[in-house]
């Protein structure tokens, strides 16, 4: 009898362990393989509300050194507003007490009176929040002198303007829409008119903080205009005045 039971036992048990093998290994394969540790590919995501993306251009400059004496540089354009049909003659002058020479660029005669105001605009760049600088130097005027950096501008009728007047010792920012000048800030500003002067700008969003030879003398909120826009340049009425070394930075929130 034991001869008969105990191969059926041998044959049983040995299935049973084929069966539980086969088991096991099944099971390994069964097994989710383990993730990577490396980091997921990154994904282009839309910045945060109130964080401006920059489209505007880079940082400028213009020392007006490569223009011809007498002309007009590459890429600016000239404009007035109110104007009586002789407009101010803007050229490239050589001065020998430029503040980098041998170049400026400016007003150097005027006839107009009045509300005319006389603008030179870069055409190729624009900017929304910056920090623009030039340096300015009077040269004649009975009405008015001096003169100031614009931005913002859409066009020669519609731009912020600082500028500072030695006339009336004073440096003044406003805004100009459709031709018609607001002022937005006036501090006393005296200088010296046979030296040159340093006018500086910086705006971030409506923050607008301007600066007469390092001073920081006006700081106002306005929102008249709110995109970016071209820079130049400006003069009133019969004011002469010359300009150096514009520069200009686009500047974060």
């Amino acid at each position: 009898m034991d001869q008969v039971v105990r191969p059926i036992l041998a044959l049983l048990l040995g299935g049973a362990l084929m069966i539980t093998a086969a088991a096991c290994r099944s099971d390994a394969h069964e097994e989710e393989p383990a993730k990577s540790d490396g980091a997921e590919p990154a994904t282009a995501t839309s910045p945060p509300a109130g964080v401006s993306v920059a489209v505007e251009s880079t940082g400028r400059k213009w020392s007006f050194d490569a223009a011809v004496a007498g002309t007009l540089p590459d890429g600016w354009s000239l404009g007035e507003s109110h104007g009586a049909g002789t407009p101010a003659i803007w050229a490239t002058v050589a001065r020998d007490d430029a503040s980098s020479a041998p170049n400026v660029f400016g007003v150097t005669s005027s006839t107009n009176h009045g509300r005319t105001f006389n603008v030179a605009l870069a055409e190729d760049d624009r900017f929304r929040d910056l920090d623009l600088s030039v340096a300015v130097r009077a040269v004649s005027g009975e009405e008015d002198q001096g003169g100031g950096p614009v931005w913002r501008a859409a066009d020669a009728s519609n731009y912020y303007i600082t500028r500072w007047n030695p006339l009336e010792k004073n440096l003044r920012l406003y805004f100009v829409k459709d031709g018609r000048r607001t002022q937005l800030a006036s501090a006393a500003a005296t200088g010296d008119t046979s030296v040159w002067h340093l006018i500086r700008v910086v705006t971030v969003g409506a923050r607008i903080d301007c600066y007469f030879d390092g001073e920081k003398l006006l700081s106002v909120d306005d929102e008249a205009f709110v995109g970016a826009g071209l820079v130049g340049l400006w003069t009133k009425a019969d004011a002469a005045a010359l300009f150096d070394d514009l520069r200009v930075a686009p500047v974060g929130p």
